[in-house]
C-alpha cells in the first residue's frame, strides 16, 4: 500500500487534489456498491457489470450536486464582506469626497434608463454565448436615448467575474476547463457545461427558498450595486430595469427588491423564459413583466412546480399576479432555447 500511494500516478493526482478526491470518492462508492452486490450473487455477469455502470453513474450525479451546494459556501462566506463594504460605501458625509465618486460620469445626466441583464444557468463568467451577444448588441442599438444596458454581470459567480474564480466551487470547475482546453474533447466539453449548469440551477433553486435564498438574493443585490456604482451615478434618477432570461430571471426577481432598497427607487423587472418561483419580495418592484413562449415546456412547468405562484395562494406573487401586477406577454411558437427560442433571428 505505501508503495500504491509512493506511484507517479498517484502523486500527481495528490498535487491535484481536486482529481484526486474524485477518484478516491468515485472509486471507493463504486467498490462499496460492488461488494453488496456480489454479497448476493454468486458469480460476476453482464448484471453485475450493469450494476456497477449504473452505480458509477449515480456517485458521479452524486459528487456534481454536492459540488454545486458546496458552490453556496461562495455566497455565505461574502455576506458580512459585501454587506459592510456597501455599507460604508453608503455613508459620505464629505462633499469632496462624493464629487470624486461619480467623476466620469457626465454622461449620466439625460441618463433615463438603466437596463441589467441576467443570463441563464450556462453562463461562467461575464460573457454571453454569440448568439444571445448579438441579440444584446441590437438591443443596446435600439434602446430610446437616455437608456444604459449593462451586460457584463456574471450572475452566477460570487463576486462580478467568473465561477471559475469562486472560492470554492472554482477549485472544482478549474480542473475540468483546463483538461476540456488541453483536450478539447467532446465528452470532456459535456462535462464541464454540466458541471456549471448543475452548479447555477441549484443557486437558482436555493432563490425559492425562505432560509436560505436570502444568501443568495442579498449578494446578488450587493454584486449588481457594486456593478452599477462603478459605471453610472447612482444619485441620478435613472429608472432601473432588470432583464433575465432563463434562470437569469429567478436571479433578477430574487434581488430586486433589495437592490431597490439599496438604490432608493422601485424597479422594473422583466422575464424572458423566466425560470422562477413564486418565493419573491415584491413590495419594491413596480410592476412584472413576463414573455413566455407558446412552445415552452420549462416556463409552463414552473408555473405548477412552485405552489407560491399559484393565483389562490397566499404568497406576495399571488397578491401582485391578483392586483394585476404582473403581465404575461405569450410569443407564438418561440420555444425556451435553441434555433426557436428568444434570440433567434
Amino acid at each position: 500500500m505505501t508503495l500504491l500511494f509512493q506511484s507517479p500516478v498517484v502523486q500527481w493526482l495528490r498535487r491535484r487534489r481536486f482529481f484526486f478526491w474524485i477518484f478516491l470518492f468515485v472509486g471507493f462508492s463504486s467498490l462499496l456498491v460492488l461488494r453488496l452486490h456480489l454479497a448476493y450473487h454468486d458469480k460476476f455477469g453482464a448484471s453485475d457489470i450493469e450494476a456497477l455502470l449504473k452505480a458509477f453513474v449515480a456517485v458521479v450525479i452524486l459528487f456534481i450536486s454536492s459540488a454545486g451546494i458546496y458552490s453556496l459556501m461562495d455566497n455565505a462566506s461574502q455576506w458580512y464582506r459585501w454587506d459592510q463594504r456597501i455599507i460604508e460605501s453608503q455613508i459620505v458625509d464629505d462633499p469632496v469626497a462624493l464629487e470624486s465618486k461619480i467623476v466620469g460620469h457626465d454622461d449620466d445626466q439625460s441618463l433615463d434608463r438603466l437596463v441589467i441583464y441576467f443570463d441563464g444557468i450556462h453562463q461562467v463568467d461575464q460573457t454571453q454565448p454569440p448568439r444571445i451577444s448579438e441579440f444584446l448588441q441590437i438591443l443596446s442599438d435600439r434602446l430610446p436615448g437616455g437608456t444604459r444596458l449593462v451586460k457584463d454581470l456574471g450572475t452566477y459567480a460570487v463576486g462580478n467575474t467568473s465561477v471559475v474564480k469562486d472560492p470554492n466551487i472554482g477549485r472544482v470547475i478549474r480542473p475540468i476547463l483546463k483538461l476540456r482546453d488541453r483536450t478539447n474533447s467532446d465528452l470532456i466539453k459535456i462535462i464541464a457545461m454540466i458541471v456549471v449548469e448543475v452548479s447555477n440551477v441549484i443557486k437558482v433553486g436555493i432563490l425559492s427558498d425562505s432560509r436560505y435564498g436570502p444568501i443568495v438574493k442579498f449578494q446578488e443585490a450587493l454584486k449588481v450595486y457594486a456593478l452599477l456604482e462603478n459605471e453610472v451615478d447612482l444619485n441620478s434618477n435613472a429608472k432601473i430595469f432588470l432583464l433575465g432570461y432563463s434562470g437569469g430571471g429567478q436571479m433578477a426577481l430574487g434581488s430586486a427588491t433589495y437592490l431597490a432598497k439599496l438604490c432608493k427607487r422601485d424597479i422594473v423587472v422583466i422575464t424572458v423564459c423566466g425560470v422562477f418561483s413564486g418565493n419573491q419580495e415584491l413590495s419594491q418592484v413596480s410592476s412584472v413583466i413576463s414573455i413566455i413562449g407558446s412552445k415552452d415546456p420549462v416556463s409552463y412547468l414552473c408555473r405548477y412546480l412552485f405552489p407560491r405562484r399559484f393565483r389562490l395562494s397566499f404568497s406576495q406573487w399571488a397578491y401582485a399576479l391578483r392586483k394585476g401586477k404582473i403581465k404575461r406577454i405569450y410569443v407564438d411558437g418561440m420555444m425556451h432555447n435553441g434555433a426557436d427560442g428568444p434570440f433567434d433571428e
